[in-house]
């Protein structure tokens, strides 16, 4: 019955082309063989690179192995010099509360997909006070260290919820309130996320809104796509002010927040929606096998140092040595 319970209903859509659940024979050789590949490099890693992540990158390259290795041999190098393991372990980020006033960004519930729904809004951004807070440096961390957390930890429980992979979010951007001079200021800010997004986190957006929208956005648009791949620009769609009828045929009302369009209303004791972060990945039954830091990051640390425990056999040894000595002397 508790598992009864526990069940919940969610559109499962068919596996995409190049999925784990959806290749080819020449794909599954393409992915046997870039394992083989990585492996005869001696750049395979066991727990960090399964198939999932291997096949996200050859689908960004189209399954071409050259392409593919180029492409994630620059993200290895790339998180190797950002010390990627040591972030996901220590990072702090104690102006978090100032920056979201400035600019708002965070994750709430799942749309009918079970896929986390992640929501950024560009209105309140002003970059001149975001960096008199935080640095550019620090929010950049942050948006990784976010996207570490996306895969360790929102996409395992969304999955287990849903009960099949998730590996996808569905994005919801607000340019309310956006002048085209401020989304201007901000451009190369936004342009620096979005290459680490497409770079070394590809094929992770399952669907973008743009929200909002003003009229004139269309041309700034025509700036923006150039920097995307063609495959990411199909999946965003531009949508005004009245944007409601297109959300919810994705996303449940009651998932989305009020303030939005939606019914949902987190308490406000716990920060409202854009600060609750509600979803499967706060509740138990979704999170019993999802840790973080992620495992990997862990079995990099030292070893405790085996000497004591052999100092103190010695002394034991020594111990009872003297007691059977003083017995033979009684």
């Amino acid at each position: 019955m508790a598992e009864e319970a526990n069940k919940v209903e969610v559109l499962i859509p068919e596996p995409k082309p190049g999925s784990l659940e959806n290749l080819t024979e020449e794909q599954k050789k393409a992915l046997d063989d870039f394992k083989a590949m990585l492996k005869e490099k001696n750049e395979f890693k066991e727990e960090e690179h399964n198939d999932y992540l291997l096949l996200r990158f050859l689908r960004a390259r189209d399954f071409n192995l050259t392409k593919t290795y180029e492409m994630f041999s620059n993200c290895e190098k790339w998180r190797e010099s950002i010390k990627i393991k040591d972030l996901c372990k220590n990072f702090e980020f104690p102006e978090e509360e100032e920056v979201h006033k400035l600019y708002p960004r965070f994750y709430h519930k799942v749309d009918k997909y079970g896929r986390p729904i992640y929501i950024e809004q560009l209105g309140p951004l002003d970059l001149k006070k975001l960096f008199n807070v935080t640095t550019e440096e620090k929010m950049i961390n942050h948006h990784v260290y976010e996207y570490e957390k996306l895969i360790h930890t929102r996409f395992p429980a969304c999955s287990n919820r849903a009960g099949y992979h998730i590996e996808t979010s569905c994005t919801i951007m607000d340019l309310k309130k956006v002048g085209l001079f401020q989304f201007a200021k901000a451009f190369s800010f936004i342009k620096s996320s979005s290459a680490i997004a497409q770079d070394y986190y590809p094929e992770m957006l399952g669907q973008m809104f743009i929200i909002n929208a003003p009229m004139l956005f269309t041309s700034t648009w025509k700036l923006i796509t150039p920097l995307l791949d063609p495959v990411t620009v199909k999946k965003i769609k531009i949508l005004g002010g009245k944007y409601e009828s297109e959300i919810f045929k994705v996303i449940d009302k009651e998932n989305f927040p009020k303030f939005l369009g939606g019914t949902c209303e987190c308490p406000e004791c716990t920060g409202g929606c854009s600060r609750t972060d509600p979803g499967p990945w706060k509740e138990e039954q979704y999170t019993k096998d999802v840790s973080w830091p992620p495992k990997y990051c862990l079995n990099d640390e030292p070893k405790a140092d085996a000497a004591p425990a052999e100092e103190k056999a010695e002394e034991k040894t020594e111990e009872k040595a003297e007691e059977k000595a003083e017995e033979k002397a009684e």
